[in-house]
């Protein structure tokens, strides 16, 4: 880290060079170069940077601001090269043997970026997103309407059903573009043909369109096709509320409607599982918080406690202790099964136990409360 932020002086540094030595010395078409990428860079970091709007750059936003920062970053870098290249080419007219110094910074300039981010800039062997995506389509029933919100989760469940044809059935929305003017008016007739859009979602009493909650989009459509939300979708709205639940469905959550009694035991044995042999799990000692590749490993390992609290929480509601027990026995037989999977591959050494503890306690945790409860019935 120290080494890191060494380094990031040195390039300011060689930055400030450049602008004052192509002001003083340079040529005229070195000072329109270098008026150019200061230019740019000022007005990237005092308008672009203000109106980015990420006030708690954390986590994954912390990455996203990254992004977003790449433009001026090679500016950053040009003028700094360019810094270093005036500064070697007054060394030669003053002492030859300054060449090879200046030469020597320049190479270990670039052989340190490259030792420093090659590993993490190294995906060739990434598949995560294609097996999460792929496990989710798979287990989708024919004709879904699945709801997504966020790049992460729509991009790559569109790059298989557009890019590869594959599920081309399953009906991808992102409820964010679903808010758009251009989505009611553009996608909505042309990709979404059979699927009822009473007015456009979330467009607000004063709109000029027509106005429609979650309610009625599932009023409309329920009945029509299974419909499925996942990754990143926000909580459900209040309009649902005692007409509609999110029943979990491996990764995403079904939508079932309250009315029809559903069996929550005959639900789970429908419910996708996820199997890290297949499914690879992105190995949290690798990738930060503020990777997508993070985000996934948290939905993934989410997955094998969430279906159990559900459950956990019905059976607490019952009142018919034979049930209580049913649903209780259940629960325990799930969480059983998850943390042998999730042992087992800290064992083959496919994840280290400090980067799966704060995942896998938990789930121990549970565990021995249902334990205990089973306990006090028999």
């Amino acid at each position: 880290m120290i080494s890191h932020h060494l380094f990031a002086c040195f390039r300011w540094i060689l930055f400030i060079v450049a602008v004052v030595m192509a002001a003083v010395k340079g040529t005229s078409k070195q000072r329109e170069a270098m008026f150019m990428y200061v230019t740019m860079f000022s007005v990237y970091f005092l308008v672009f940077g203000s109106l980015a709007n990420i006030k708690d750059p954390k986590g994954i936003f912390h990455g996203v601001l990254e992004r977003f920062w790449l433009q001026p970053s090679v500016a950053l870098c040009i003028m700094s090269g360019s810094g270093l290249g005036m500064i070697f080419s007054l060394g030669v007219a003053r002492a030859s043997a300054l060449k090879y110094l200046f030469l020597s910074l320049a190479i270990g300039s670039v052989a340190y970026q490259v030792q420093r981010n090659y590993y993490d800039c190294n995906e060739n062997d990434n598949f995560h997103f294609w097996h999460y995506s792929r496990h989710i389509l798979n287990h989708l029933p024919k004709r879904s309407i699945l709801l997504s919100s966020g790049d992460f989760s729509t991009n790559t469940f569109r790059y298989h059903t557009i890019g590869e044809e594959y599920r081309t059935d399953v009906m991808v929305m992102d409820m964010q573009f679903m808010q758009a003017y251009w989505f009611y008016i553009c996608l909505m007739p042309v990709n979404f043909p059979d699927v009822s859009f009473p007015g456009m979602y979330k467009a607000g009493k004063n709109s000029v369109y027509p106005y429609y909650n979650l309610k009625k989009f599932l009023d409309e459509n329920f009945d029509r096709f299974p419909i499925v939300m996942c990754t990143a979708v926000p909580p459900a709205e209040d309009s649902i509320a005692g007409f509609y639940e999110e029943w979990p469905f491996g990764i995403c959550k079904k939508i079932v409607r309250v009315s029809d009694g559903n069996d929550p035991l005959e639900h789970l044995k429908t419910m996708p599982k996820i199997n890290l042999d297949t499914m690879p799990l992105p190995d949290p000692d690798r990738y930060e918080t503020q990777t997508w590749e993070h985000t996934m490993m948290v939905s993934m390992l989410e997955t094998f406690v969430k279906p159990t609290t559900w459950l956990w929480n019905i059976a607490n509601g019952l009142s018919d202790r034979d049930k209580k027990v049913e649903y209780y026995t259940k629960c325990l037989e799930m969480l059983l099964e998850n943390i042998a999977q999730l042992d087992r591959k800290i064992n083959e050494g496919a994840f280290s136990m400090e980067g799966l503890m704060p995942y896998v306690a938990p789930l121990h945790k549970q565990a021995g409360h249902v334990s205990l409860i089973l306990y006090t019935f028999v």
